[in-house]
């Protein structure tokens, strides 16, 4: 139960910023006169921890031009963009969990997130070498749910 109780915040996370996302794209599809059906939120299975993999909701009138259909998918993703980098802030400002069961496999991270996180992440929790970037082993730093939360919302 503490380690499902740790799963909760990651997938309120991610699915905040698919909610945002949709309530972004939703805005911008009203300004153009578009409808749209309501979202589908595709859930992850079989790791229901993290939430949804996105939503999909279909256009039941045509897009008047391509800058209604531009604008619709930017407002999306910058959205999603900027609630994931909020939840991350407040990911990094909790700090670790106290209780040592989050971490963060710093090795499944795509290369730009790796360059912008690795300053803020402090020591690592599987490797005590002096450059654990030279091991062979997993790297995992001590994290959070609410960190892994806004880090899911960027990749999704």
């Amino acid at each position: 139960i503490k380690l499902a109780s740790k799963t909760v915040p990651t997938a309120i996370c991610a699915f905040a910023t698919v909610a945002a996302q949709e309530v972004a794209r939703r805005t911008a599809a009203s300004k153009y006169d578009v409808d749209l059906t309501p979202p589908f939120f595709v859930p992850v299975w079989p790791l229901p921890s993290l939430g949804t993999l996105g939503a999909v909701s279909r256009r039941l009138s045509l897009v008047p031009n391509e800058e209604a259909s531009l604008a619709m998918s930017t407002a999306a993703g910058l959205t999603g963009f900027a609630v994931s980098l909020l939840i991350i802030f407040a990911g990094l400002a909790l700090g670790p969990d106290p209780d040592k069961i989050v971490n963060l496999n710093f090795q499944m991270l795509p290369l730009v997130l790796k360059v912008a996180l690795k300053p803020l992440l402090g020591q690592t929790s599987l490797s005590d070498l002096p450059d654990p970037f030279a091991a062979p082993v997993s790297l995992a730093f001590p994290s959070n749910p609410v960190l892994i939360g806004g880090i899911t919302g960027l990749m999704i």
